[in-house]
């Protein structure tokens, strides 16, 4: 009895290691076939969402996509666009043959002066070296990259300071809206800060020397108030 119930766990151990033998074979066996062959080749390359980065090496990175297999694309491996305005790239695989790039560029926000050197600010914080004009907003020595991203975010949010040249120093940033001086912390409540002083404070002042957003959630108003204020 025991031999043959010896036998027929071996008859159905070899029934199931042919079976999952042959699906094996059966997916490798396409994978080889779709691999080499040339209806999955890219022929088509659409990019999209070239504003700013070099167009010449855009197409040159188009041309080395043409003519790989579909199958064997690994976005995680590709060569990167070498453009200082490209934050990310993505690729979509349309089958059989095309593929779709959508190139994600780095948002310029504001122009910035590093002593004699100037550049387009990105909302990443990334510099792109530009011609100097002369309306650049000026970064202080001592102003680390950290507080150039959080005065871009404040900057960005805030309707009211747009156009405005602003000083960045170590502790706080300083910028002149509609003549009045506004000395700010780096905080990003200073956008509603704006938002309170404009809505509910400006109109309580006949004169204004400045105002002090330095602290969190704290408005200091430097002026002369109307008489019936």
């Amino acid at each position: 009895m025991k031999k043959k119930g010896f036998f027929k766990v071996t008859l159905v151990l070899t029934v199931f290691a042919l079976l999952t033998g042959g699906v094996v074979w059966a997916a490798a066996g396409i994978v080889k076939m779709t691999g080499s062959s040339k209806y999955f080749l890219v022929k088509t390359v659409n990019v999209q969402g070239v504003i700013r980065t070099d167009r010449a090496k855009v197409d040159a990175f188009a041309r080395s996509l043409a003519g790989k297999n579909m199958f064997d694309l690994d976005e995680n491996r590709l060569h990167r666009i070498d453009d200082i305005w490209v934050e990310k790239v993505e690729i979509k695989k349309i089958f059989p043959d095309t593929l779709k790039v959508t190139i994600f560029e780095e948002r310029p926000i504001a122009a910035v002066r590093m002593g004699k050197e100037c550049y387009i600010a990105a909302a990443s914080g990334t510099l792109v070296p530009d011609k100097c004009t002369g309306g650049e907003t000026v970064m202080y020595r001592g102003t680390d990259k950290e507080q150039l991203v959080s005065f871009l975010k404040i900057y960005d949010k805030t309707p009211e300071m747009h156009g405005s040249r602003a000083l960045l120093k170590p502790m706080h940033f300083e910028l002149v809206v509609d003549g009045v001086l506004y000395k700010c912390g780096y905080d990003e409540s200073v956008t509603d800060m704006f938002r309170i002083y404009n809505s509910r404070i400006s109109g309580k002042y006949a004169r204004v020397d400045y105002v002090d957003m330095r602290l969190r959630g704290k408005i200091y108003v430097n002026g002369v108030k109307n008489v019936s204020g």
